[in-house]
C-alpha cells in the first residue's frame, strides 16, 4: 500500500470519527493540540498523521468525547 493510500484511509477516519464524536475541526485541533492547517492537511489526505497523535486520538475516542 502506498503513502497516498494511508493517507485517504487516516483522512476517511478522522471524518468518522469527528462525526461519532460531533466534533468540529477546531475543536479536534485545540485536543490534539495542532494546528486547524495541519489537521486539514491530514483530512485532506496530503499529509500523515504521526503515530503519537494517532494514539492520541484512538485513547481520546474511548472516552465519552474526544
Amino acid at each position: 500500500m502506498t503513502e497516498q493510500n494511508y493517507a485517504k484511509i487516516i483522512a476517511k477516519n478522522l471524518r468518522d470519527i469527528m462525526a461519532q464524536h460531533d466534533i468540529t475541526q477546531s475543536e479536534l485541533s485545540e485536543i490534539l493540540g495542532i494546528n486547524k492547517s495541519t489537521l486539514s492537511s491530514w483530512m485532506n489526505g496530503t499529509r500523515i498523521m504521526r503515530m503519537d497523535k494517532i494514539d492520541q486520538i484512538g485513547r481520546a475516542s474511548c472516552r465519552e468525547r474526544v
